[in-house]
């Protein structure tokens, strides 16, 4: 059945997940797995599909759905395999149905799995629209369950409230809709989370779930920590809590849940990683200080722009500079450097660079430009950032401004021989046609891919780029040889023809 879902509360969770951006160039698509264990068939897995399409369809004809193929691999072959229409607008009870408000899809699957570890791949492209697709592909691990007294994996939440209806996105007297691996980035986020204490009906006991977020060092982060008795006599018991975030200082948390006995001894501990963003207000502001005026083609907001460039201090008015990068040629480029190597810094210098970099194409629009370009600023900073770096200043914030969001992203972080990889395609790029960008991630732990390879004039062209994706267990040998073939569960080829 349709999960009935506030339109303002799955509107705001897509924003979410997608970063804000009203209009795409190409379909976004999110997948959330939850791991969760039956008492008598065992353990299974549900996946929460979010979709955003970059077009809308002209009519309500039949081709207005997005056709979905899921599979789940093992070493020994495929495992699960589904392959659907999602409908919009689904009102009737069906397998494909979904909660969906105008230009949003979301759906949920479920699959019965034996532990193990698994590849997921999941292929979505739209009816009205055959351009307009994604591919995701991702490690899935389902654990071996415990004998005794445990707990699920907690998930972390966007939409959660008391439900009785008989849902798939209901569980145990919950609404409940997984929220994906984003930061808490606004100010009033609440932080929601749920897990399942499985026990064991026949035997008497007293159990105690103890929770609370913690920094880095394991310190207990203000008052977010709270227990709750676990009533016998249930072999499933479930615990949602929720915190306010308003007070939370920027960081990199972790959610701790354990499960003790009346001995006080541990019988479980899950932890999930919670992040902590507040976006500065360099850009923030600025959009507050020309908002609500009569437009922007008007010298009223014209002024109270420059004024508010002119009051930025000098690290504000650096990052304004440096996030123009993309966008500018040498000649600007070779200016950006000057600026920034200069000691000490010049601010001066540096808003006149801000202020005629907009203004130089005309006064009517260039607030209105600069507004649209922070809004793309801001979603490179959401996804590409890393611990050391500004996600405008990494290879994927750089092509994502300077291209535009590209026509198909594919993320792959399971393939057993190589990187963690991502292959960006456009349909267009500056006259060319079919292009593709490589990136990696060799060192596996930050979030600051390396861009590998484009067939984009003017980018990084290695021959042996797959060498060295695939270097991660296979030395790096012959430089004669520009291809590396064999690589057992390697769908790089798939990846790259089916855009």
């Amino acid at each position: 059945m349709a999960a009935k879902l506030r339109p303002a509360k799955l509107r705001l969770l897509l924003l979410l997940c997608f970063q804000g951006v009203a209009v795409l160039q190409a379909m976004d698509l999110a997948c959330v797995p939850s791991i969760w264990r039956h008492p008598l068939s065992g353990p299974y897995v549900d996946l929460t599909l979010y979709l955003r399409p970059a077009s809308t369809p002209v009519d309500s004809s039949a081709n207005t759905g997005i056709r979905i193929e899921i599979m789940v691999y093992h070493k020994d072959g495929i495992r699960a395999f589904d392959k659907y229409v999602l409908r919009k607008n689904a009102t009737t009870e069906s397998d494909t149905s979904s909660p969906i408000t105008s230009g949003d899809w979301a759906d949920l699957r479920r699959f019965y799995l034996p532990p193990g570890r698994y590849g997921l791949e999941i292929r979505a492209v739209s009816l009205w629209d055959t351009l307009d697709r994604a591919v995701l592909s991702k490690e899935l691990m389902v654990d071996t369950p415990t004998t005794g007294p445990s707990l699920s994996s907690p998930i972390l939440l966007h939409a959660w409230y008391r439900s009785s209806e008989a849902s798939r996105w209901n569980r145990h007297g919950f609404f409940l809709m997984a929220r994906p691996d984003l930061p808490y980035r606004r100010t009033l986020d609440t932080m929601a989370f749920y897990t399942e204490v499985h026990l064991d009906s026949t035997k008497a006991g007293r159990y105690l779930l103890q929770y609370a977020l913690q920094d880095q060092d394991g310190r207990v982060v203000g008052a977010r920590q709270a227990f709750s008795r676990i009533p016998v006599g249930k072999q499933v018991h479930a615990v949602l809590g929720t915190w306010p975030l308003a007070d939370l200082e920027p960081g990199t948390y972790r959610l701790v849940m354990e499960l003790k006995d009346s001995t006080n001894t541990t019988l479980d501990q899950k932890t999930v990683s919670v992040v902590r963003w507040r976006l500065d207000g360099w850009a923030k502001n600025g959009l507050l200080a020309v908002q609500g005026r009569p437009g922007d083609a008007t010298q009223d907001s014209l002024k109270a722009w420059e004024q508010w460039l002119m009051g930025l201090d000098s690290n504000a008015i650096y990052r304004q500079c440096m996030s123009l990068r993309p966008l500018c040629d040498t000649r600007q480029r070779g200016t950006l450097d000057r600026l920034a190597n200069a000691q000490p810094k010049d601010p001066s210098a540096m808003q006149n660079f801000v202020y005629h970099f907009w203004k130089g194409s005309g006064e009517q629009g260039a607030v209105s430009r600069w507004m649209a370009y922070q809004e793309e600023v801001d979603k490179t900073v959401s996804m590409f950032s890393s611990r050391i770096t500004t996600g405008y200043e990494t290879e994927r914030g750089r092509v994502y401004l300077q291209y535009g969001p590209p026509n198909s992203r594919t993320v792959v972080d399971n393939e057993p021989s190589a990187f963690p990889y991502e292959v960006w395609w456009y349909y267009q790029i500056k006259g060319q046609r079919n292009v593709r960008f490589v990136f990696y991630n060799p060192d596996m732990v930050t979030n600051d891919y390396v861009l590998l390879h484009s067939d984009a004039f003017g980018e990084n062209s290695d021959p042996q780029w797959r060498l060295q994706l695939f270097s991660r267990t296979t030395a790096f040998q012959n430089l004669d040889n520009s291809m590396n073939r064999g690589h057992f569960g390697s769908h790089l080829d798939d990846h790259l023809r089916n855009q």
